[in-house]
């Protein structure tokens, strides 16, 4: 579980990205094949550019390149499918319905988390959060089968 998704999963990621994310090959550059399960490892440990780089023998201004392109990617392709808004009062109160059938827990849609990504000290500091570093906030709600409902990347 090198990128913590099983092989079928990385195999429909990657025939579903690819098309995206896959460049031409010329003289001058032979296109990583592994740009996907660089993303992954990135995203399932955090493990930085430099430790990726090493793992993976690719220059770090590849990886640098390569990571927000896959993500955009990825993010572009399946956002339709993820992240589904309830609209209307009876979508709510499906949700509510089906947390309450799966997890025995009464007047609740989802389960809400958070975590701080950590970043380097950026010019303006409103983002030093009270565990004593540099962070981006994420929240995410998810519904009775772990399907994304919202998130929130950076918020105030």
């Amino acid at each position: 579980m090198f990128t913590r998704v099983t092989p079928e999963v990385f195999d429909e990621i990657l025939a579903r990205v690819a098309p995206v994310i896959q460049k031409q090959e010329t003289n001058y550059r032979h296109p990583l094949s592994a740009g996907l399960a660089i993303t992954l490892r990135h995203l399932a440990t955090g493990d930085n550019y430099r430790s990726l780089a090493y793992g993976f023998r690719c220059g770090i201004s590849t990886i640098s390149e390569l990571i927000p392109g896959v993500c955009r990617a990825i993010a572009e392709t399946y956002k339709d499918e993820i992240f589904n808004i309830p609209t209307t009062p009876e979508a709510w109160s499906t949700l509510a319905q089906q947390f309450e059938q799966r997890w025995n827990i009464p007047h609740a849609i989802g389960t809400l988390d958070g975590k701080h990504t950590a970043i380097k000290k950026p010019a303006i500091s409103l983002y030093h959060n009270y565990k004593g570093f540099f962070s981006i906030p994420l929240l995410a709600l998810v519904d009775a089968e772990h399907k994304f409902i919202w998130v929130e990347l950076g918020g105030k």
